[in-house]
């Protein structure tokens, strides 16, 4: 088994068995001890689930030079766009509390427009991380995957 296939079935097996067990696959549901080493934490102080914690990393490799590294619209590159990057740790405020996964997949893989933003400046990310990955027969779920982790991070961080 190759490593990209490795990596599909590993992430496949974990989203799998957090939705079977009802882990929320946002929060491992564990409080983070002050002062530790442990991984990045919520806004309420949960610690980061592994799957969210992949979505992180994920995030600050893609996402922060615009949204910041607090999600919250504040990066450097945000003063040279047209329409400033969204405050991405209050999506579910803005809509009544509820995080729209399937709303959010479908502008992250370039699948819908925000009327309000006018013309996309926002990369097409499902095409990016689909040319990163190379294009066979897995990268439809590599790319999925990607997406599913970057969603379940945001769900974690919201205020």
């Amino acid at each position: 088994m190759s490593a990209r296939a490795a990596a599909v079935f590993v992430l496949s097996a974990s989203l799998l068995l957090a939705s079977r067990v009802g882990v929320a696959p946002a929060a491992a549901g564990t409080t983070a001890a002050a002062g530790t080493t442990a991984t990045a934490a919520t806004t309420d102080g949960t610690r980061l689930s592994p799957v969210a914690e992949a979505g992180r990393s994920f995030f600050l490799e893609s996402c922060a030079s615009c949204h910041g590294k607090h999600a919250t619209g504040d990066g450097p590159v945000g003063p040279a766009l047209i329409t400033a990057p969204s405050d991405l740790t209050r999506i579910a405020a803005r809509r009544g509390g509820a995080f729209p996964l399937d709303e959010i997949a479908q502008i992250i893989n370039g699948e819908r427009m925000v009327d309000a933003h006018g013309t996309r400046q926002m990369p097409v990310w499902g095409e990016r991380f689909a040319a990163e990955e190379g294009g066979d027969t897995l990268t439809d779920r590599l790319v999925m995957g990607r997406i599913r982790m970057l969603l379940y991070y945001q769900q974690a961080i919201q205020r």
